[in-house]
Parts: structure tokens; sequence; C-alpha cells
């Protein structure tokens, strides 16, 4: 069996830089859309998802697609 290869010190850094963005700035992003516009970052998703599109409607699966949500949890915001 052999030994497994470990990060370089430069790789290491990038994947705890990459993984800090990728955990903290999604819970930073929902606290303040919810304080300053009381929208969660998801919310803000599926209205970015609809901005972008031909006349700014998508049939209920594409948006779930695009938003990777079930519809079922989209169904939840579109109420």
């Amino acid at each position: 069996m052999t030994e497994p290869k470990w990060l370089s010190p430069v790789e290491r850094e990038a994947w705890l830089a990459l993984l800090s963005v990728t955990t903290l700035l999604p819970a930073a992003l929902d606290s303040d859309l919810q304080v300053q516009a009381k929208i969660t970052l998801f919310d803000y998703d599926v209205l970015a998802m609809l901005s972008e599109a031909p006349e700014r409607t998508l049939p209920m699966s594409e948006l779930a697609s695009r938003t990777s949500a079930s519809l079922s949890r989209l169904s939840h915001v579109v109420k």
C-alpha cells in the first residue's frame, strides 16, 4: 500500500481558503439578506434566475434545476 500524497503548503492554503469561502460566505450573505431585504439567499437565487430568464418566467422544473432545489422546496418559496 502506498502512502497518501498530502497537499503541498501552497495547495493546503488554497484548499483552506476555498473551504472558508464555501462555508462562511453563504451564511454571511443569507444573514445580510434576511436583515436588509427579509429574504433568504435561496429566495434571492430564485429571483436572480427568474430575472435572467426570457420574460422573467421559467417552468418550475427548470427553475428547480437552475437553483439546485427540489420542486417541493421551490414550491414553498413560490408561495
